[in-house]
């Protein structure tokens, strides 16, 4: 079920199994559209008494082991009201942009109720996924309703870049360049007992006009994985601002990174097979 209407996403800090996940945990950067579990669970005591707002089937929901190939994973939470005066939905809170959230209605009248749609991508993620939505409402008192939604996340062929967000700041005046280091971590295979998964070479292009890969590091075997067998390496990218994100407020886009790992040959007479992912980076220009 898609969402159906769309509220504001706060500013907050970006959680941290939102970046790079082999296992669980990861490097983070600053992301003023993101909140930390910790941010959304807010305070360790909570108020005394039954909740003005209840979830009515369970506030956590495991997809279990999925393949990261599958369209994104859908979960609908209904929220009634208990009071005798309506809600409105003043904000939600997401823990990772790889989250879409809907609400319907926006407000809930007394006794009534509300759906809250939430998509996860998982396409661009390997390992164990742990993310959350944070449901606020315009009363004093009313407490936020906290979700989570959960899922092993398992692919042939996975790519993780750290961090997933750029924050630049542009030049006054005129066209802005600038180069950041990104960590790669690269699954080759999820289970395959095959040698060559060990080796092979991996190339990296930018298919974004403004975003140009200037370096790419070697890719060091960290060992299997839940997940697959892993590599690490760095790249390095130049990001050449556009006049519309070099003037004015600023601007926001999305650069696509591909990358492609060529196995090594072990018959010379057979063809290596390719394997391709795509990795979406955020540009925030200000």
């Amino acid at each position: 079920m898609r969402p159906k209407s769309f509220i504001p996403i706060a500013l907050c800090a970006m959680l941290a199994g939102c970046g790079r996940d082999i296992g669980s945990g990861g490097a983070a950067d600053s992301n003023p559209d993101l909140v930390s579990p910790e941010a959304a669970r807010g305070p360790a005591e909570q108020p005394a008494g039954d909740p003005a707002v209840e979830v009515l089937d369970a506030t956590r929901v495991d997809f279990g082991t999925v393949d990261s190939s599958r369209e994104p994973l859908e979960h609908t939470f209904t929220l009634a009201n208990t009071l005798d005066m309506p809600l409105t939905v003043a904000n939600v809170r997401r823990s990772c942009g790889c989250l879409s959230v809907g609400v319907e209605p926006e407000t809930l009248p007394p006794g009534g109720t509300a759906e809250v749609a939430v998509s996860m991508d998982i396409n661009s993620i390997a390992g164990e996924r742990k993310t959350s939505v944070l449901v606020e409402f315009d009363r004093d008192g009313v407490e936020a309703v906290y979700l989570e939604l959960r899922a092993w996340v398992v692919s042939d062929y996975q790519v993780n870049v750290s961090p997933l967000v750029w924050s630049v700041h542009r030049s006054a005046g005129g066209p802005t360049r600038v180069e950041r280091r990104f960590e790669v971590t690269e699954l080759v295979s999820r289970g395959v007992d095959d040698d060559r998964i060990t080796e092979g070479e991996t190339g990296v292009s930018s298919e974004s006009p403004y975003v140009s890969v200037r370096e790419t590091g070697e890719f060091k075997p960290i060992g299997w994985r839940r997940t697959g067998y892993a590599r690490e390496s760095e790249i390095l990218l130049a990001l050449d601002l556009p006049p519309e994100a070099s003037a004015g407020d600023g601007g926001d886009f999305v650069a696509d990174l591909v990358f492609e790992h060529i196995p090594l040959q072990v018959d010379p007479g057979a063809a290596a097979s390719p394997q391709s992912a795509r990795v979406s980076l955020r540009i925030r220009a200000r």
